[in-house]
């Protein structure tokens, strides 16, 4: 029906829906456009938004790899600082050592125990002998397959024989051997360095009567070591806690 009555207007009649349609078309289609606009705007923030926080989280990751890496540069360099200042610490410590000096020239018979020595830890297979009275002894260690051959070296001074106890440390070495006969003794200070060090004697006490008390201290004190010495020497298998066991009954 209306669009006959719409078909029996004149031109002249029609134009004014004619324009109101066009505008309406127009109006439709910018709405239209506006809409597109808006959800292309839109999305277009959304992936900015969204390359935004990817690009702050790769930055986060790659900050806490540099910082992660910077740590450990610095820990490491830390740890040679204090390697480096313990092996100067140990450099100075082994200057302090006093150095040793022969205080006297061996005898005949220690000079043939001390080449013996030398000459078993040069051998290097298991080996026990007695070369005046000095009991030699090296035994071979049960190594791992492909290791180096390693073995203990121990020297035993003759029963009676006053040493100055070098030979209780072990591995034994000709050095050791050398202080325990008494040939090898820390050097003296020089004169220089005496002057320089404080005098470190007690100052002196007014002269006191003889007393009783301290020869039989001393009496005493040479008695129990030479009982010791004694039974050292006479086990000389014995364990360290074997021996002061042994120690203990004899002063009971």
């Amino acid at each position: 029906m209306m669009e006959q009555a719409f078909e029996a207007l004149s031109e002249e009649e029609r134009a004014p829906f004619e324009e109101k349609a066009a505008a309406d078309l127009t109006r439709y289609e910018e709405e239209i456009a506006a809409e597109s606009a808006a959800r292309a705007e839109k999305e277009a923030e959304k992936a900015a938004a969204k390359a935004e926080a990817t690009a702050r989280k790769e930055a986060e990751k790659e900050a806490k790899k540099e910082a992660k890496k910077a740590e450990k540069a610095a820990a490491k360099e830390e740890k040679a600082a204090a390697k480096k200042t313990e092996k100067k610490e140990k450099k100075e410590k082994k200057g302090d050592k006093p150095k040793e000096v022969e205080v006297r020239k061996p005898t005949e018979e220690e000079a043939e125990v001390l080449a013996a020595v030398d000459k078993m830890k040069k051998a290097k297979e298991d080996h026990e002998s007695v070369v005046h009275g000095w009991k030699l002894k090296l035994k071979k260690r049960t190594s791992k397959e492909g290791k180096a051959d390693t073995f203990d070296m121990q020297v035993y001074a003759p029963k009676g024989k006053d040493t100055v106890g070098a030979l209780k440390k072990q591995p034994t070495s000709v050095l050791n051997v050398k202080r325990a006969m008494g040939i090898l003794a820390p050097a003296p200070p020089s004169a220089s360095a005496a002057a320089a060090e404080p005098d470190a004697s007690p100052p002196a006490e007014a002269e006191q009567p003889p007393s009783e008390v301290a020869p039989a201290r001393a009496a005493l004190y040479y008695y129990k070591r030479s009982k010791r010495s004694a039974i050292a020497e006479a086990n000389p298998e014995a364990a360290p806690a074997e021996l002061v066991q042994m120690m203990e009954q004899a002063f009971e």
